[in-house]
């Protein structure tokens, strides 16, 4: 009796909906195409998939294969058993894919009839009908094919799935995808740190002592991280290609195949309009400023990221309208001295996130490798050095000048005596973090390392103990 091994392509070979990633990536990038598909989808299932092949295209590199799958195809060849690829997308992508890992004795796709749930059942059994057939697969259109066979998989599966197919003789793999852990970790919750910036002017305007200036920074703190982990969904959504080449992106949520697209977009949506309403309801200035970062944010994304230096003065740019944000919030006026100081000692840091991602690529490539999705080249990290430090100490220079100026009278004598400790604590600090840098001891986000670190979070305890003990002075 012949053997057969059936696998399915989307959600189970294929972590990600094929025809989901290719509309959700594509419509972002071009929104006016939809009056097109709409038109398709008219015609039926198959007609808007082969439309949607010929408008977008199809690479099967791009995609996240699940390694436990590829090996399980392994293993049966050389178990006798012939590796069918059977999939509801195109038939043309099968082939491609089939090309593309070189794994699959045959393959079966979407043709004249769509290639689904009974349908795949019957198509499977017309090719096969004597064989000993095992199949694995990963939704609930798949518990026809579960029943149908003589031995099942399950995989990369949701909740509501692995209940369905309670008593039936389903062999599970692997942990569920989509669940609130994942969702939770696509909105990275570890960069919410940088929204404390949305508490400078409190503590720098010494107006902690009122209730509802403590509660509205706060407020801002919360509208600020909805805003940016919307950003960072849309954002990993546009670079979910280049981030699934990338040795640690490619283990966030969204290039990893472990949420759906469509609910992260609609996630994302849901984000900044809570923000944007929370935000309105404080006041129309502060609602102006999230506004703002909203429309930095995506010019950020759709367009300057990819340019050489504008990049990393448009994140300086963003981490100083945090603090714009804090100070609109309770209506305080913060020095122009200070968020210059914002704007360098985060220029700085924009550099080295930059310069930490040209030395991870060094390693494995020639000195005129760039960076996937980015305008860097490995040959650039000296010139990336010297201006990421010089714009450090910078920072520390512009900081003396607010401290010299004393705006707005928010500091006595006795007040600014304190402050000028602050500089050597930054001095430091920017000193320490570019030599680690330079030391490889830091591969990852410079923030991200920042939180972890005892000696970075030291340092922010001392910087803000001395603003607290100038104020009260």
């Amino acid at each position: 009796m012949d053997k057969v091994f059936i696998v399915d392509l989307d959600g189970c070979l294929s972590k990600s909906d094929i025809l989901e990633e290719s509309l959700i990536v594509n419509l972002i990038r071009n929104p006016f195409k939809i009056f097109l598909l709409m038109s398709a989808l008219l015609k039926g299932k198959v007609f808007f998939k082969r439309t949607v092949y010929r408008m977008f295209g199809f690479d099967p590199s791009s995609l996240s294969y699940d390694q436990r799958v590829i090996e399980m195809c392994k293993k049966k060849r050389e178990q006798g058993y012939r590796v069918v690829l059977c999939t509801g997308s195109l038939h043309e992508i099968a082939i491609k894919i089939q090309e593309y890992l070189g794994i699959f004795d045959d393959v079966v796709g979407t043709d004249k009839v769509n290639n689904t749930g009974s349908e795949k059942v019957k198509t499977i059994q017309r090719k096969y009908p004597d064989a000993y057939v095992e199949y694995i697969g990963n939704s609930q259109d798949d518990i026809p094919l579960f029943e149908a066979f003589n031995s099942s998989f399950l995989i990369n599966y949701k909740e509501k799935t692995l209940r369905s197919i309670k008593g039936k003789s389903v062999t599970v793999i692997g942990s569920p995808v989509c669940t609130f852990k994942n969702y939770f970790k696509m909105l990275r919750p570890h960069q919410w740190s940088k929204n404390v910036l949305a508490f400078v002017a409190l503590i720098s305007s010494h107006s902690y002592f009122y209730f509802d200036n403590i509660l509205f920074s706060f407020s801002a703190f919360f509208c600020l991280s909805l805003c940016a982990s919307s950003h960072y969904i849309v954002n990993d959504i546009l670079d979910i290609v280049s981030d699934r080449q990338h040795e640690t992106k490619r283990y966030r949520e969204i290039p990893a195949g472990n949420v759906s697209l469509l609910v992260a977009m609609l996630l994302s949506f849901i984000l900044m309009l809570v923000s944007l309403c929370v935000s309105y309801f404080i006041n129309v200035t502060f609602f102006m400023s999230i506004l703002a970062y909203l429309v930095i944010t995506n010019i950020y994304s759709f367009v300057l990221k990819r340019e050489l230096i504008l990049d990393v003065v448009c994140l300086a740019i963003l981490f100083t309208i945090r603090v714009v944000s804090g100070a609109l919030a309770i209506d305080v006026d913060i020095s122009p001295w200070l968020l210059s100081t914002s704007f360098f000692f985060f220029f700085s840091l924009a550099l080295l996130k930059r310069k930490i991602e040209l030395c991870n690529k060094a390693k494995h490539f020639n000195n005129d490798e760039s960076i996937n999705g980015r305008a860097y080249q490995t040959k650039d990290i000296p010139v990336v050095n010297s201006l990421g430090i010089s714009s450090g100490i910078t920072s520390c220079l512009v900081f003396a000048l607010f401290i010299s100026t004393n705006p707005y009278g928010y500091y006595s004598d006795a007040g600014e005596m304190i402050l000028w400790f602050i500089i050597p604590a930054v001095l430091y600090w920017v000193s320490y973090i570019w030599i680690l840098s330079e030391r490889s001891y830091i591969d990852e986000d410079p923030i991200k390392f920042a939180i972890r670190d005892r000696t970075s979070l030291k340092i922010l305890l001392t910087v803000f103990v001395l603003f607290i003990l100038a104020g009260s002075l």
